[in-house]
């Protein structure tokens, strides 16, 4: 073996559910180097351990979403010895499989206060510094409240504007349609926005974005669909100004729809006799009725996700489900 030395820059390249890679500057070229895993941060327990040749060290066989403390030194000629590096790794958690019939809700009610999302979640701060926070919210928001449960999430504008994203990782199935929701407002009086975001793993886009109201809670919600197996992020992000001072969100809820249940059922033209309706959605069939004081006055079988509905009166309100 050459000259001892010491690991420098030991540093993750890599990190996922129950592996993680790990770099580092060998002071040793062509020199082996020695590691083991701990779960303290000073190293003092060995949980495996391991000899390589290179610059690089791959673990394999950890727990998803779990605290690690890898430490590496140079192995030494003879009785010679040199300190261990240490880097810490956090691996990433399991994504969450969302089934019909059990819906995902976070109420973040298992958190304590003033306290931020967990290492589930990928916080990212757009314009400002502050985070997203269990119940801190400023003096004047004087009946902040949950909307349910203990506890709420709060974005403060305290120091300026602020535009924070929060996202996790869900597996979902394909050609399904899932609604994403929550409950929020804010404590000022100039605008505030929060989005609902969805895309595949770190490619996220809004799905809808609305102006939280200082009022009561408002619902907001979108439907994001999966077009194949997989894993996706989705989440929100909230636009505050420094005069808004905070936002708040409560019941964050992510459910599967039923198979073919349409979606965004909307209008597409009105003329003095007939009706165009547009929605989405994955069956082969359905039912569109037009209704006229709760009476059914036209009943169509479509094929696609659209019809137009003729035979009505002029003039005349209806409804269409």
């Amino acid at each position: 073996l050459v000259e001892c030395g010491v690991i420098e820059s030991l540093r993750l390249v890599e990190v996922g559910t129950t592996s993680a890679v790990v770099a580092f500057d060998n002071p040793n070229a062509g020199g082996s180097v020695e590691y083991y895993v701990s779960s303290r941060a000073d190293g003092s327990d060995t949980l495996s351990l391991g000899t390589v040749v290179g610059d690089t060290i791959t673990l394999t066989a950890l727990a998803p979403d779990t605290q690690y403390y890898l430490c590496a030194r140079p192995k030494c000629d003879g009785d010679i010895e040199s300190p261990f590096t240490i880097v810490g790794i956090t691996t990433q958690c399991m994504p969450i499989e969302v089934v019909h019939g059990t819906p995902y809700i976070e109420d973040f009610d298992a958190y304590l206060s003033a306290t931020a999302l967990d290492n589930c979640w990928t916080e990212s701060h757009i314009k400002g510094s502050n985070s997203w926070l269990t119940n801190v919210v400023d003096v004047a928001f004087t009946d902040a409240m949950p909307h349910s449960g203990t506890n709420y999430m709060s974005l403060s504008g305290r120091g300026g504007a602020n535009t924070n994203s929060v996202t996790r990782q869900f597996s979902l199935a394909a050609q399904t349609y899932y609604r994403v929701s929550f409950s929020a407002r804010q404590s000022g009086l100039t605008a505030a926005y929060i989005s609902i975001l969805g895309g595949e793993p770190n490619a996220t886009s809004a799905l809808v974005r609305k102006e939280v109201l200082k009022a009561d809670y408002q619902k907001i919600s979108a439907e994001f669909f999966a077009p194949t197996e997989g894993v996706y992020e989705l989440g929100f992000i909230g636009e505050i100004s420094g005069s808004s001072w905070n936002m708040i969100v409560d019941d964050f809820t992510v459910e599967a729809l039923v198979v073919g249940t349409p979606v965004g059922f909307e209008v597409k033209d009105v003329t003095e006799n007939s009706v165009s309706l547009a929605w989405s959605g994955n069956s082969a069939n359905y039912q569109v009725q037009v209704l006229s004081a709760d009476i059914v006055v036209a009943d169509v079988n479509a094929t696609q996700t659209q019809t137009t509905v003729a035979g009505l009166q002029p003039s005349t309100t209806y409804t269409a489900r």
